[in-house]
């Protein structure tokens, strides 16, 4: 196998058997699903909380509300479609599989659309039949993947797992409603404000997005699929401890949003103190898996995946940025500057663009990790003489780097 590290020269006319299970199947898997994950804004555009807040205020008919918002999202999930196929002509390889394959998964984007009917048995409190139907399009769709795998099934297969699904989830919550999909009136003035309230957060995770998921696209042009699955890997493996800042947000947020509608220096101590917990609970988890890296590697995935392990230890860097990031995002909500983010979003965004342009090719993956750390650090730099809110969060975040030095004062 060619080192991950490093540019592969490889046939791009040579397709690996569809049904290998090895590095270059799971990375045709993987590519396809992060490509149309970041279409998914598209397809849930409404921010949750704004469309729950209606609900709850019933200033509407809850019909009229669901009926509204349900025309928005399927109508730019719809539009999420076409720019995939757009983005698919612009930035697809040629001679693989890969685009076809995309575009046909891509149809998740429009199923998507009906997760808003979730929103409703939410906001009356009403969890055990969202219960009951995720945990039954789960078991199903994950049975039918451990059958593909005993019989040996292709990329193709795996797809429409994950459709079916999406699938059966969506109908089991709209036979719950009574299939009141076409029912209701649409509300023109209460669409505007749903949109003018959204407009910010949906450039904004829509770039993000984009951002942490170019990797998959440039490694997929430049390198060989067994580069990209072993990259697959150390991703799927990272992400799933995402659940762990996420965890510490909810729980400390509520008394943040307390303190910034009391005291301002309780409110900034506060803030301070969220960014040094996730600033170094990422440092904690890179310093972790870099020394366990090559144990879990041969653990859960075994020899063919021997090259993910430098891979992961590497990518598990990014945890850093991407941690206190989230932090980041809720403290300027709520100092109502996301349009600052979005500047943000969108200089790092070119910044590593050009990034995965020339170091890709030149240092393979190590050249993507390197690139989005870089662009991260330098984008906010060149933003702060210009973004108040820029400037400030930079404060924070290198105030957090020393944060064991400055628990250690106020200790002795």
């Amino acid at each position: 196998m060619l080192s991950p590290l490093k540019p592969a020269e490889h046939d791009e006319d040579a397709e690996p058997a569809e049904h290998d299970e090895d590095p270059a199947h799971f990375g045709k898997l993987s590519h396809v699903i992060k490509t149309v994950n970041i279409f998914y804004t598209f397809s849930l555009f409404g921010v949750d909380e704004i469309i729950i807040k209606h609900l709850m205020e019933e200033k509407f008919q809850r019909i009229d509300i669901l009926k509204t918002v349900f025309r928005m999202r399927l109508g730019m999930s719809f539009i999420g479609l076409i720019s995939l196929a757009i983005f698919l002509a612009i930035f697809q390889s040629e001679n693989n599989l890969f685009g076809v394959l995309t575009l046909l998964y891509g149809v998740n984007i429009v199923i998507q659309s009906f997760n808003l009917f979730e929103l409703s048995f939410q906001s009356q409190m009403r969890f055990k039949p969202l219960f009951w139907a995720n945990n039954i399009s789960y078991i199903t769709a994950s049975s039918l993947r451990v059958l593909g795998v005993w019989w040996d099934m292709g990329v193709s297969f795996f797809l429409s797992t994950y459709l079916v699904g999406e699938l059966i989830l969506k109908i089991l919550i709209q036979r719950k409603m009574g299939f009141k999909v076409l029912k209701g009136v649409y509300i023109p003035e209460l669409a505007k404000d749903i949109a003018r309230h959204s407009l910010p957060y949906f450039i904004s995770a829509f770039v993000a997005l984009l951002d942490q998921r170019l990797s998959f696209i440039f490694i997929e042009r430049n390198l060989s699929l067994e580069d990209l699955g072993n990259y697959s890997v150390a991703v799927t493996l990272v992400d799933l401890w995402l659940f762990l800042p996420a965890a510490v947000l909810a729980a400390s947020f509520p008394t943040i949003v307390t303190a910034f509608n009391g005291a301002k220096d309780e409110f900034e101590e506060r803030i301070q103190y969220l960014a040094d917990v996730m600033v170094w609970s990422g440092i904690s988890f890179f310093i972790g898996v870099s020394i366990t890296a090559k144990l879990v590697i041969t653990l859960l995935y075994g020899s063919k995946y021997a090259h993910a392990d430098e891979i992961l230890g590497w990518y598990a860097l990014t945890t850093v940025p991407v941690f206190f990031n989230l932090a980041r995002i809720k403290w300027m909500a709520l100092e109502k500057k996301l349009h600052d983010w979005l500047w943000t979003c969108s200089i790092c965004l070119g910044l590593n663009i050009i990034g995965h342009y020339f170091l890709v090719p030149r240092y393979g993956i190590k050249g993507a990790i390197i690139s989005f750390l870089i662009s991260q650090l330098v984008g906010n730099a060149i933003l702060i003489p210009f973004l108040g809110s820029t400037q400030t969060s930079m404060k924070i975040f290198l105030k957090s780097l020393i944060a064991p030095v400055r628990w250690a004062s106020k200790l002795f």
